[in-house]
């Protein structure tokens, strides 16, 4: 026997040693510090772990010896592994005459807290073979820690014949090893006996009930709670208290009943406020947020209107004035937020806190129209009519002390007030945009839904009216702004403009052909992603910055210019719409409707499942249809799958949420009515799996000059990438792109058509079906200058054309361009129409033809291009500049000076104090490009 028991104890010296995470707690307290006399520098430890005399043997006091192990190890675990094991390993000898069970425990434990697994075997060897049962016990404890449950005969001796410290310890192990199916009964037997003071034998402590209550609430909290319960509304004073106070670590959200009960009863001062509730407890999550609800609300203000003590009306008074009522997760779906709201706002007009019938049922319509709206999946229209309803009880709740039978209580206010801004922050609806507005004429668009839209309210200091444009009709003057229309609106100065409403994420803008004022959304948008529909085709974009620009992207705030082919619509930023889940309570099943289902696959309490599992379950006699239910509680108050009409005995869902537990349940239906729900199963899904690394980018380098406008950009592999995504923008903060492509397969793509002489930024991400990396780091490079104009070549940008710049005393100004007809042109344009001309008042200047690129025949005729200007500040700026190999001759007719003919060659300008008739003349004659005279 010896000889076998010998082997046991060695037998943890040759496990694996090799560090790893540790296998269960270990700290240090003062006590363990004094043991050291206060140093615990690594020199000073490490000299007492070499001092035999503190080893134990020799001397009678072990404590400082493992005291200065333990702290080592807490501290320099890692580095001074090999070291402290190598120390402590002597305890390990059981042939040694000094070789104590203890000592070897605290080398087992030193060992586990150091990552050696070879500390399990240890620990079973404690098990079974150590003569105390309290050592024993501390053993099982360590073992259960890493999962290990198979001592459970030593946990149920100790509980039964052990003293009061060795059944404490046996009451925190049973709870552990409750949660195996195999002790469940057994062992939730033993503490609901400790739990109810009914053990055999001596009375039990509230210390030992509460602690056997506390542990048979990890496996079966509803036994738990209702124990002590039973013993909370059993007794009275003190003890009450006491076991209030325990309820609210096993089932803190049965408080709020409990507090109602006892305060109902309670006829000292002091009782009653300690059963009081503290808000800012609630909010640190150290008492239940159901105290929030309307129900206790209520209470509180029932009892503050007739409480005679003076300090428990400061302390209802306080909490009535603090609270602002329950936030909900990210869990809860939008509709569930929905129908609480509508919840709340009967419970408070039910409650007399929101006065005259007429309001409450305008708040209603306000909350039905949002809920159709939402299941319609219009949640633009569901928000608008949220933010209205907001805005209706805030101006009402303002206005209390007006006379009228419209009133609102501050109770009343908070609990509709807060639960809107909640549904309108999930529907990531209100917000604030700070926006840019010019000094003079602006072209501006609403870029948030406005709880008041009126031009007065949004724009207060404008010096014009708000102007839009009708076709067919002209300017019209507008006092309420409509979103995606775009307006004229002249300013004193130039300022930021704060916007406060709902986000836009898109708008659909009816067109008519030809050219029309129009809006954007709440973010910028690319020209290139607007949607059209077959009719509607858009042929040129202008925005207006004191002259008018072709844009890449329309900007939130601002209005623009577009020529359509047609009439139609125009739908600028992207679909948005979210889905909500209802929890539907049905009367009883009829009594010829099939019997509940019994679900199969995958099992109760299954793990690391799919996130698109299918569920499946056993057919039910009789049944034509099945509808199935997914929650993220078991109450199923949060669904996230309700799926009716299902044929089959299975149903993919998802995708679901990674990590997340779900609970199902299944009903089957035929003519005749439908059955009881199934009983419910939960599983849990699987982690999420990892996306790949963050790629590196290759060339061209960070500052890189004179690149080609069509260069190619290339980046390193990332493991596991299936795709890249590569953005290129003019900002580095990559507000507008001009490339953007999540599709490329390859490590390297070219991009065409930049701009010459202009710097880019651009970055690349990775992808797979895992997710999706970082953005790389942001890298830059400057294209190539403009090569000389070759007038043989189609011209594919301003920049090779021959160009007017007309601009007046206040700094307007308006850039022209003229193009010699016997050479291509590809400007990416049908045609070269400027918009509409601005309002009165507006700088204007354009050639007379309402063309920005006027094109002159190459026959050598000579050609007037007059040009119309209009509000302008004399004098008037005429620069020029002409490229010789255009093959285009220009001259400028100076109307004050007999009509003399100016030639304009090169680079120049010239001073222009009067224009007849708002028109400035300039006459020109072209040839063949290609020919050499």
């Amino acid at each position: 026997m010896k000889k076998i028991l010998f082997v046991l104890i060695l037998l943890p010296l040759l496990f694996d040693q090799s560090m790893s995470q540790s296998l269960w707690y270990l700290g240090y307290t003062p006590q363990h510090s004094w043991d050291v006399a206060g140093d615990t520098s690594v020199a000073n430890l490490k000299s007492m772990l070499n001092d035999e005399t503190l080893a134990g043997f020799e001397f009678p006091n072990p404590h400082p010896y493992f005291s200065a192990a333990r702290i080592l190890a807490v501290n320099k675990g890692t580095a001074e592994k090999d070291f402290i094991l190598s120390k402590l390993s002597r305890f390990a000898n059981f042939g040694s005459p000094n070789f104590q069970w203890l000592f070897y425990f605290e080398y087992q434990r030193i060992r586990g807290f150091l990552g050696d697994n070879g500390a399990i075997a240890g620990m079973d060897s404690i098990v079974h073979f150590a003569p105390d049962l309290w050592l024993r016990l501390k053993a099982v404890d360590h073992l259960a820690v890493t999962g290990r449950l198979d001592h459970y005969d030593i946990v149920k001796q100790a509980f039964l014949q052990g003293g009061w410290a060795d059944k404490q310890d046996a009451i925190g192990l049973l709870g552990t090893y409750g949660q195996d199916p195999r002790y469940r009964t057994e062992a939730g037997d033993f503490l609901a006996e400790i739990a109810a003071d009914s053990l055999s034998g001596a009375a039990v402590s509230r210390v030992s009930a509460f602690s056997g209550a506390s542990n048979l609430a990890k496996f079966d909290k509803p036994r738990a709670t209702q124990i002590i319960d039973q013993r909370f509304r059993s007794s009275t004073g003190e003890e009450q208290r006491d076991f209030f106070w325990d309820l609210q670590h096993i089932d803190p959200d049965g408080q709020p009943e409990r507090t109602i009960y006892a305060v109902s009863l309670e006829s000292t001062e002091l009782g009653r406020s300690r059963y009081l509730p503290m808000y800012g407890s609630i909010v640190k999550g150290l008492e239940s947020k159901r105290y929030l609800l309307p129900f206790y609300i209520k209470f509180t203000k029932d009892i503050y209107s007739v409480e005679a003590s003076t300090i428990v009306r400061w302390d209802l008074k306080e909490f009535l004035n603090d609270f602002i009522p329950l936030t909900p997760t990210e869990s809860v779906s939008i509709l569930i937020q929905l129908d609480t709201l509508i919840s709340y706002k009967t419970q408070v007009a039910s409650y007399g806190w929101v006065g005259d019938n007429a309001f409450v049922t305008e708040l209603s319509n306000y909350l039905t129209n949002a809920r159709s709206a939402f299941i319609a999946g219009d949640s633009t229209t569901c928000a608008r009519q949220i933010f209205l309803f907001q805005n209706k009880v805030d101006e009402e709740y303002r206005d209390s002390l007006d006379g009228d039978n419209r009133t609102i209580t501050l109770e009343g206010w908070k609990f509709l007030h807060y639960q809107a801004q909640f549904v309108l922050e999930r529907l990531s609806a209100i917000t604030t945009l700070s926006l840019p507005i010019n000094e003079n004429w602006n072209m501006v668009s609403s870029p948030l839904i406005l709880s008041n839209p009126r031009k007065d309210s949004v724009y207060p200091e404008a010096i014009s009216s708000a102007f839009a444009y009708e076709a067919g009709t002209g300017y019209i003057e507008k006092d309420t702004l409509k979103n995606g229309v775009g307006y004229w609106l002249k300013y004193p100065y130039s300022k930021n403009i704060d916007y406060t409403g709902l986000k836009i994420d898109t708008v659909y803008v009816a067109v008519n052909a030809g050219w029309n004022m129009i809006g954007s959304v709440s973010q910028p948008i690319p020209i290139t992603k607007i949607v059209h529909d077959e009719n509607a085709v858009p042929l040129n974009y202008f925005g207006f910055d004191g002259a008018y620009f072709e844009p890449d992207s329309l900007l939130p705030g601002k209005g623009y210019w577009v020529k359509v082919s047609g009439s139609g619509t125009l739908i600028i930023g992207k679909d948005a719409s979210a889905l909500g889940s209802q929890n539907v309570i049905e009367p009883p099943p009829a009594p010829d409707a099939p019997s509940k289902p019994v679900l199969q696959l995958p099992a109760d309490v299954a793990t690391a499942q799919s996130t698109s599992p299918t569920l499946s379950w056993y057919a039910v006699e009789y049944a034509n249809t099945y509808r199935l239910q997914a929650a993220t509680d078991s109450n199923f108050y949060f669904v996230v799958i309700d799926q009716e009409s299902i044929t089959d005995l299975s149903y993919q869902v998802g995708p679901l949420s990674y990590n997340t537990k779900y609970y199902w349940h299944v009903k089957a239906y035929n003519v005749n009515g439908y059955s009881y729900w199934s009983n419910k199963r939960s599983f849990t899904t699987q982690s999420p799996p990892s996306a790949p690394p963050t790629p590196s980018l290759a060339s061209p380098a960070n500052g890189a000059t004179n690149i080609s406008t069509s260069p190619t950009l290339s980046w390193y592999s990332s493991s596991g990438a299936t795709s890249y995504r590569l953005q290129v923008s003019r900002y580095s903060s990559f507000s507008t792109l001009v490339f953007d492509n999540a599709a490329i397969t390859a490590t390297s793509k070219q991009v065409s058509a930049l701009s010459y002489s202009t710097i880019y930024y651009w970055r690349v991400n990775a992808s797979n079906s895992n997710g999706t990396s970082a953005w790389s780091s942001v890298r830059s490079f400057t294209t190539q200058g403009a090569p000389s104009s070759d007038p043989c070549l189609p011209a594919t940008s301003t920049a090779s054309l021959d160009e007017l710049t007309i601009s007046d005393a206040n700094g307007n100004r308006q850039n022209l361009f003229v193009h010699n007809g016997g050479r291509g042109l590809h400007l990416g344009h049908p045609d070269y129409d400027l918009p509409p001309e601005t309002p009165k008042g507006a700088f204007h200047a354009r050639f007379k033809s309402g063309k920005f690129v006027e094109i002159i025949p190459p026959n050598k005729t000579v050609v007037k291009i007059p040009i119309k200007v209009k509000d302008v500040v004399l004098p008037i700026t005429l620069q020029w500049k002409v490229q010789s190999g255009n093959k285009v001759q220009y001259w400028l007719i100076d109307q004050k000076k007999s009509q003399k003919r100016i030639p304009l060659t090169g680079l120049g300008k010239y001073s222009i104090d009067s224009a007849a008739d708002n028109l400035i003349y300039i006459e020109a004659q072209a040839s063949e490009p290609c020919i050499t005279n």
